[in-house]
């Protein structure tokens, strides 16, 4: 490798080679860079195509969802396409519900699918940064906070 290289662990996590990122993980590269800017902002169409073409996610009103999002929450909705919610086959509806409840984060699961809220910004927000894996649990103060940042979540 004659480029800019960052290694994760034992494995090559990206290669940066004329001006281009390449990488193979999402997580892996959030892990030491904040790309949420560089996902483009989901249209409306976009996100009705991800939630009715996901087999683990519903929203009841998408009508509602789509009077609600902003900025933010189109970027997530695009990051979503990548995040083990939605690819990882192994890891069920039901699961990801327990594990968000373990990290605080409420997540209603029906019948085998997250149901996206579609009538509170924050509700909708603190979902979708769980199911992209922007939050985590700080292992001293044991606060949540979103990735890339110190902020807590509310």
């Amino acid at each position: 490798i004659n480029s800019f290289a960052v290694a994760v662990g034992t494995k090559l996590a990206a290669l940066y080679h004329d001006n281009d990122l390449y990488f193979h993980s999402v997580q892996a590269i959030q892990s030491f860079i904040n790309i949420a800017e560089t996902y483009k902002a989901a249209s409306d169409s976009e996100i009705t195509k991800i939630l009715s073409s996901s087999p683990k996610l519903m929203c009841e009103d998408i009508k509602s969802l789509l009077g609600i999002v902003n900025t933010k929450t189109r970027k997530l909705f695009s990051m979503l396409s990548d995040s083990p919610a939605i690819t990882d086959k192994n890891l069920s509806a039901e699961k990801i519900g327990e594990i968000a409840e373990k990290n605080g984060v409420l997540l209603d699961v029906q019948d085998g699918k997250i149901v996206i809220p579609s009538a509170n910004k924050g509700e909708l927000t603190a979902a979708l940064d769980f199911l992209a894996e922007n939050v985590f649990i700080g292992p001293l103060s044991n606060e949540r906070y979103v990735t890339n940042s110190k902020r807590k979540m509310e």
